[in-house]
């Protein structure tokens, strides 16, 4: 065995040295129809967070004369710090240690090129939550921040930096006075600020409740209105148009925001991220007829004016050019608030539909969905889809609870939410990583956030 493994060996170092002496003085081989042919290559990424240990696979879009079919063979990939990272010859990049270096990517031998600023970092688990007797977020599980008694909106991380946005609840007893001037009683009124912080410190005139971080840039959705690093960035709504805003993502060129105009919906409004100019209005559903099914025992169709239908809107996320939705819905002519509709919207049309489902949080990885929620809006049954097949919890876990939030770490998804007792439960795909159980059987969990950064 070991002389065969040799002689392979030597074969293959013989063929290689054949095919390398063939190549040219450039050691590319069918670069000479590439030159002056490509004009422009662009990264789908100019800035990347990469864990140490983990990869990416760098893609691109080139402008040039004519098809280019073999143009991989003329690329040269390129790390300015091997002992940052590594790029392999098809562009996949592999962080190695803690660092920041540059990826580059040129067309031999016409010396188009571009680059990517690449950041790799120890990663951790965050959890951003409300817990039996404060908010917290945790990191690998210890605590980071405790920020008392405010009620968690949403959280991220850029640079080993934590991002939330929170709720400041504000309780005051007001008197009740009778025509004579006569205290007769009192009665509460809650008013809310709305807080963005840093790390431990508040950044003061921001608002938000959902959060992102892009190149360094704080993207905000707070009351229909975008804000870039707490300045006003974008607003739809105008005249008698009515928006309720219910989630945003964003990328390296745009913001997608996602709400419901005039109570229907949903709708995507996609603005560059640069000018805050609106490019596009998404409407993912049909504005005059929707097609449901009265009951699960009744096989007639209606067709239903959009007028009578209530759509919830879950979670935006956005791969590549590829917009998804996800959320519930439900005929309020036709059916029960009970009767609902688990979906998932892909470039506006459903792609999943799961009745009695209620998703609220979702992921994508190269096509393939992942969202939790619930099922049995009566009754709160946890659910989790991981593209596909249902997630299986155990019958204890199965018994009441919600799933709240997913979150992708190269191809792993990590998911979280409470269960009966209460706990509160973390999974990595189908395996159970950690379980916090409450110290106070009639106490509640709210998480809002999971991340892998």
């Amino acid at each position: 065995m070991k002389r065969f493994s040799f002689i392979v060996v030597a074969l293959s170092m013989i063929m290689i040295t054949l095919a390398v002496s063939s190549c040219g003085p450039d050691d590319k081989p069918n670069i000479v129809p590439y030159d002056n042919m490509v004009t422009n290559i662009t990264l789908d990424k100019h800035s990347l967070d990469l864990g140490i240990g983990s990869k990416y696979q760098l893609g691109y879009d080139v402008t040039s004369n004519t098809s280019l079919s073999k143009l991989y063979e003329a690329l040269e990939w390129s790390s300015t710090d091997l002992s940052v990272a590594t790029v392999n010859s098809l562009g996949v990049v592999t962080g190695i240690s803690e660092g920041t270096c540059k990826i580059a990517v040129k067309v031999s031998p016409n010396g188009v090129s571009d680059t990517c600023l690449l950041t790799v970092s120890k990663e951790s688990l965050y959890i951003y939550g409300m817990f039996p007797d404060s908010t917290y977020i945790l990191k690998d599980m210890d605590t980071l921040y405790n920020i008392g008694a405010l009620e968690p909106l949403d959280m991220d991380v850029y640079h080993s930096d934590v991002y939330y946005t929170a709720m400041i609840v504000h309780v005051e007893n007001i008197p009740i006075v009778d025509e004579s001037g006569n205290v007769t009683g009192s009665r509460t009124e809650k008013t809310y600020e709305n807080v963005v912080y840093k790390n431990d410190q508040v950044l003061p005139g921001y608002k938000g409740k959902q959060i992102q971080v892009v190149d360094g840039n704080v993207y905000t959705l707070f009351e229909s209105v975008v804000y870039k690093n707490g300045e006003r960035f974008f607003s739809p709504a105008s005249g008698n148009e009515i928006c309720a805003s219910e989630d945003m993502f964003v990328t390296d060129s745009y913001v997608y925001m996602c709400g419901r105009l005039n109570d229907c919906g949903p709708r995507i409004w996609k603005i560059n991220s640069t000018t805050g100019i609106l490019e596009s209005t998404t409407y993912m559903c049909n504005d005059w007829m929707v097609t449901y099914y009265v009951a699960p025992t009744d096989p007639m169709t209606y067709l239903t004016p959009v007028d009578s239908l209530k759509i919830f809107i879950g979670d935006i996320y956005v791969e590549g050019s590829d917009v998804y939705v996800c959320g519930d819905r439900y005929n309020r002519k036709l059916m029960s608030r009970t009767h609902r509709f688990g979906y998932v919207w892909k470039n506006g049309e459903e792609i999943i539909g799961k009745e009695y489902y209620i998703w609220l949080d979702m992921v994508v990885n190269k096509g393939k969905v992942y969202a939790v929620g619930y099922s049995n809006p009566m009754y709160s049954f946890p659910a989790a889809y991981l593209n596909g097949p249902h997630h299986s919890f155990s019958s204890t876990e199965a018994s009441s609870g919600r799933m709240l939030t997913i979150c992708r770490h190269g191809d792993d998804v990590y998911y979280s939410g409470y269960i009966y007792a209460p706990t509160i439960n973390i999974w990595k795909n189908d395996e159970l990583r950690y379980s916090l159980p409450s110290p106070n059987p009639y106490s509640t969990f709210n998480i809002v956030k999971i991340l892998y950064k």
